[in-house]
């Protein structure tokens, strides 16, 4: 019965109800984690890497519930096949390596209970053509998972603003693929954060809160983008007018600005700098609004920076000593934070300190 009753319920009362009693917990566990309808979002190349707990924030005992994944490869030079060691990207693959079967091992130790994953991939150069990049990782799936490439879209076939989602199936009898949506469009979450503790979890809270923070700021460009093309669409009559101050270009049908924004701001000054805000008041405020918190986060995450670094001390000093053993005694320790790479040669040693004495990142690409 209670089961039956629970099946009503949206997920988000199925969150709140599965922290009330033992047994109404374990009923709502079971048909949160396996709604069809959403996807969990994970990190491919940390799966490519291994899964190893140092190098994500997710729940690792979360993980271990979800049925639907999605499978992100649209950051990295090459999709599917960037090598990611320590939190490290190579551009190749190492000769010998098998990454194909280290991947699925890697997402079945984590995702013990999956059933369906789903692969994207970034921009698909050749519209309409199946996914030839995901068929090595396809090839070595596991029996009894259903897999699946989703491909972007880009609006009116330009750089900015994906409008749509290609979902290719793969069939394992036939090795090939076929497209069987063309508008995919789940909803997807990303899994509950890990509780942090101690040095290493304080600066890995930093550096998953900058990180969202730097994706909020990054999105702020297509979300204006977006606005403005409604506002044109469906609010203002034509001709709208590029609202770049020193454009003034006009345009005639939607979809027309969107792609002239993409091409123009490539090559031309009159479109340097941010988005300017669609030409409406009420958005212009929502948007100031947003630009506000934005701000304030930021500058909230700069004085948390400001506080480990001035535990971290001077070079030579007591407090740079402790900190230092501290921190490499929990990598050492910590099952939390466990990899294959030593605590003194792992990657997020080296960024802590870079981050604590106050260095400049290097490029990513």
């Amino acid at each position: 019965m209670l089961q039956y009753i629970l099946s009503f319920c949206d997920p988000s009362t199925l969150f709140q109800l599965m922290h009330v009693s033992f047994t109404t917990r374990q009923e709502a566990k079971k048909l949160f984690w396996s709604d069809p309808t959403t996807r969990y979002i994970v990190d491919g190349q940390w799966l490519l890497a291994g899964g190893h707990p140092r190098h994500t924030n997710h729940d690792l005992e979360a993980l271990t519930h979800m049925q639907y994944i999605e499978v992100d490869f649209t950051f990295g030079a090459s999709v599917f096949v960037t090598e990611w060691e320590d939190g490290r990207y190579y551009t190749e693959i190492r000769e010998g390596e098998d990454q194909r079967a280290a991947f699925w091992m890697a997402l079945r130790r984590r995702f013990p209970r999956v059933t369906d994953v789903v692969l994207t991939e970034g921009t698909s150069k050749r519209l309409g053509t199946p996914p030839d990049k995901g068929t090595r990782l396809a090839t070595g799936s596991f029996d009894g998972i259903s897999l699946s490439v989703s491909q972007l879209q880009w609006y009116n076939n330009t750089s900015v603003c994906p409008a749509s989602r290609y979902l290719w199936r793969w069939n394992r009898s036939s090795s090939t693929w076929e497209l069987t949506d063309t508008s995919w469009n789940p909803h997807r979450i990303t899994p509950p954060v890990r509780k942090y503790f101690g040095p290493v979890g304080a600066y890995q809270r930093y550096d998953h809160i900058d990180m969202d923070l730097a994706e909020l700021e990054y999105a702020r460009e297509n979300h204006t983008i977006q606005a403005t093309e409604a506002y044109y669409v469906h609010i203002r009559q034509p001709p709208c007018v590029c609202p770049f101050p020193q454009c003034g270009m006009q345009f005639e049908q939607p979809g027309e600005w969107v792609a002239h924004y993409s091409q123009a701001y490539i090559r031309s000054r009159t479109h340097d700098g941010r988005v300017p805000l669609p030409p409406w008041e009420s958005l212009r405020s929502a948007f100031a609004r947003h630009d506000a918190s934005l701000e304030l986060k930021r500058q909230r995450l700069s004085e948390e920076m400001a506080r480990m670094q001035a535990a971290w001390g001077e070079p030579g000093s007591s407090e740079r000593s402790t900190a230092s053993q501290q921190f490499l005694q929990q990598l050492r320790n910590d099952p939390l934070y466990a990899g294959e790479i030593t605590p003194e040669e792992s990657e997020i040693w080296f960024r802590y300190q870079r981050d604590m004495n106050g260095q400049e990142h290097p490029p990513i690409y």
